[in-house]
């Protein structure tokens, strides 16, 4: 019982950190990455 609770726990833990590292990046990655990949893309469409 004790291993699941923790392996739970662990799983609950690593989702909130990852929410969080998301929340936390996203907008960077969306100020930097996103209009280099549309720039990207403008010189492949045309």
């Amino acid at each position: 019982m004790m291993v699941t609770t923790r392996l739970g726990l662990g799983k609950i833990c690593f989702i909130f950190s990852m929410e969080a590292y998301l929340m936390f990046f996203t907008p960077l990655f969306m100020n930097r990455v996103v209009p280099i990949f549309i720039k990207m893309l403008d010189l492949y469409c045309y």
